[in-house]
């Protein structure tokens, strides 16, 4: 039985904090992840600058060779039902025998609870930098090499 990873987030942008929860993961023996690139309707936006083809190759550019073999990527869109949601993504995780949904949001955290789904609370940053930060420097025209491969 493979153990496997679910790693949900919005990726606007992937930056080093998520790398640190993508090598976390690995290091607590799941042998596979599957990336699911959250919001995947939402682009152009402040908020949501990068279109999910955007974004997965902002990750695949991120992610070490000897990793990307073990990783998935796909995507998941915002619906306003939160029950369809939530089905949206089983569908996306069906193939899987054992897996943990990995998030730092309550409403994901407990809807998924809600239809069975095990979770693992991802918790504090323990890098400080966060996706709204990098787009803030980047509207500044700041480098944020030190933080992402934009």
């Amino acid at each position: 039985m493979t153990k496997t990873a679910v790693f949900l987030w919005r990726f606007q942008p992937f930056h080093i904090w998520h790398m640190s929860i993508v090598d976390r993961i690995f290091q607590q023996d799941f042998e596979r992840l599957l990336l699911i690139i959250g919001s995947a309707d939402k682009f152009g936006t402040e908020e949501n600058p990068w279109n999910v083809q955007e974004r997965e190759e902002i990750i695949r550019a991120s992610i070490p060779l000897e990793l990307q073999e073990k990783i998935d990527i796909t995507s998941l869109a915002d619906v306003p039902d939160d029950d369809v949601w939530c089905e949206n993504l089983k569908r996306l995780t069906f193939n899987f025998e054992h897996w943990t949904l990995f998030t730092g949001n309550d409403w994901v955290k407990g809807i998924c609870e809600r239809h069975g789904i095990q979770t693992d609370w991802i918790g504090s940053y323990d890098i400080d930098i966060s996706g709204t930060r990098i787009r803030e420097m980047i509207q500044k025209g700041e480098d944020v090499s030190r933080w992402t491969t934009l």
